[in-house]
């Protein structure tokens, strides 16, 4: 997870133009986009002039640097600026310090965007804060006015009719915080907490006539909307010297009650306000920016914000996103692996892999995808993605195999054309070798090869049946004769054995021997010249044959390839043919 960006000050993250147009700010929307981390907002607004950015500071740790403080009646923030800061007492969570535009501003021609802002700090925060000064009275109270506006300004369901109970789902935490108090906490002379003090002051009167009517109006709209709340009061931070230099005053020199009060307020904001949620969801950055952007599209078209729809639209971006993102760390994962050609076992564990990861990011950047519609989506993705991927790996090891094979064949084939296994037994030894030597140690044990290599190996002995099937009968051939020669030797032998001129004297023996001998020599040598005529006409005639069934072969092949060609051109054409016509254009 990345680490929270340092911010060193606040930036503007939804501007008043001042033309009754709210514009969100490029750099603070960025900023939100890389926090991964959820994010804890509290919003502080009120009447400008109410010493609400020196609380702001206080809660982020800065003093000289931050929201300025200032004691004119110029208001200096317009629209809403942020502070992001990790948060101080929690890990792993980012605190979003939102300073809203004071209300009421005098400078402002249109306070329809005082409504805007109040109704965009409850939606945003997780804990709103609202500053006031002296005393909780029917002033401060008034000045609260428009929380009676939210139902004109915050739809909960769409087209539905929404009651107290629909508000208080997404409702803030409510703190008020009274600046300058001077007075006791007491009532009717007992003394009261300063939440006793909120609640007194928020009592209904009972009755019907118009004036209590009036009276309790403001605070049933506060009890309904801010179920849960809470107040600090605040003594004077100084006795004798200029509240323009508060920011300038170092904590020892502050009274002792403001310090403390100071540090049991931020320390309840530390440690009560929880992380955004909507809808039961906790958001991050991203998607905190993400809704903001479609609460901002609702102002600008002109309707009020409505919760279930920025949340479902949010849901659709998000969800797109997060099904995009998980394909891509499953592709760039598998590409980092995959190392083509490969077995296809060790493919298939790649894939297991890579896809629980993809469904890891998936599962941390989706946002309520109850249907689980796009976890169904990334499914079918990645199923697409992987078989890809076997295709791919499927063709590189045919084509692995082939190579491999027509390096085992290259000795082979050197060895046929030098007329090698020309002779008798020559095919029996070509089958040999090629089965128990080259096959067996060089082919199969391949580890790439596996299954498709008996595939590939039949394809190519189909392709190599004719060379295979000449050699085969020249090896018939050649025994055939070499079984004639030897029976017609044997039979000379045997004629000698039986010839009776072997029986007379040894002087006319030996001369009919002799001259029977030579005349035997010369009818071998004639025998063997005939033998020797025949063999050189077998293996003229069978390397003819060979080069034309070579020839026919690749004629064969040249032939189906233009049938095959043919038939491609006639498929895209009916395909073409095949297609819905587009409807013709019709000009009104």
């Amino acid at each position: 997870m990345s680490s929270i960006p340092i911010l060193e000050a606040p930036v503007c993250m939804l501007e008043n133009s001042g033309e009754a147009k709210l514009r969100l700010h490029p750099e603070a929307l960025e900023i939100l986009q890389s926090i991964e981390q959820p994010l804890v907002v509290v919003a502080v607004v009120r009447l400008y002039r109410t010493g609400k950015s020196f609380l702001m500071n206080k809660l982020a740790k800065k003093k000289n640097r931050g929201f300025s403080l200032r004691s004119t009646v110029q208001s200096h923030t317009k629209g809403i600026w942020m502070w992001c800061i990790p948060h101080p007492c929690k890990p792993g969570l980012c605190l979003v310090i939102i300073d809203t535009e004071s209300l009421e501003d005098v400078e402002k021609g249109d306070q329809k965007n005082d409504q805007w802002l109040f109704a965009l700090s409850i939606l945003m925060s997780s804990m709103l804060i609202y500053n006031s000064m002296k005393i909780i009275d029917q002033n401060a109270l008034f000045d609260l006015h428009l929380v009676t506006k939210l139902t004109d300004l915050i739809k909960v369901q769409k087209g539905q009719e929404e009651t107290g109970e629909d508000y208080r789902k997404f409702s803030p935490k409510f703190v008020w915080a009274v600046r300058g108090f001077d007075l006791e906490l007491k009532i009717k002379g007992r003394k009261v907490t300063e939440d006793g003090f909120l609640e007194f002051a928020l009592q209904l009167k009972k009755g019907k006539s118009e004036s209590i009517k009036n009276y309790n109006f403001q605070r049933e709209w506060i009890r309904d909307f801010f179920p849960c709340r809470i107040c600090f009061t605040f003594p004077r931070p100084i006795d004798n010297k200029n509240p323009k230099d508060l920011d300038k005053i170092l904590d020892h020199e502050l009274v002792k009650d403001f310090v403390e009060v100071s540090k049991k307020f931020c320390s309840y904001i530390y440690d009560y306000a929880k992380p955004k949620c909507v809808q039961g969801a906790v958001l991050n950055g991203r998607l905190f920016a993400t809704l903001l952007e479609k609460f901002v599209e609702f102002i600008h078209s002109g309707q009020a914000p409505c919760l279930e729809s920025a949340v479902t639209q949010m849901a659709q971006i998000e969800n797109s996103k997060a099904v995009e993102e998980a394909v891509q760390c499953y592709q760039e994962s598998m590409e980092k692996l995959v190392k083509f050609p490969m077995e296809s076992d060790k493919l298939s564990k790649h894939h297991r892999c890579d896809e629980e990861k993809a469904y890891d990011t998936f599962r941390k950047c989706s946002f309520m995808d109850e249907q689980q519609e796009f976890q169904q989506k990334l499914q079918s993705d990645l199923e697409s993605s992987y078989k890809q991927y076997h295709s791919k790996n499927k063709h590189e090891l045919e084509v692995f195999c082939s190579d491999r094979l027509r390096k085992v064949f290259q000795f082979v084939e050197k060895k046929v054309e030098q007329n090698a296994y020309q002779r008798p037994g020559g095919f029996k030894q070509l089958f040999l070798y090629l089965k128990c030597f080259l096959l067996e140690n060089f082919y199969f044990k391949c580890p790439r090869a596996m299954i498709l290599a008996s595939n590939v190996l039949s394809e190519f002995q189909v392709k190599k049946e004719t060379e295979m099937k000449i050699i085969l009968q020249m090896d018939k051939d050649l025994t055939e004769k070499e079984k004639e020669i030897t029976g017609k030797c044997a039979e000379v032998q045997h004629t000698q054995a039986r010839d009776p001129a072997y029986k007379k004297p040894e002087k006319e023996k030996a001369a009919r021997v002799e001259q029977r001998n030579q005349a035997q020599e010369e009818q071998v040598l004639q025998i063997q010249k005939q033998l020797e005529d025949e063999r050189m006409r077998i293996m003229h005639e069978n390397k003819l044959l060979l080069e034309q069934k070579l020839q026919d072969q690749q004629q064969y092949l040249k032939e189906f390839d233009d049938i095959a060609q043919g038939m491609q051109e006639e498929i895209d054409s009916l395909r073409f043919q095949a297609k819905p016509s587009e409807p013709d254009c019709v000009l009104l």
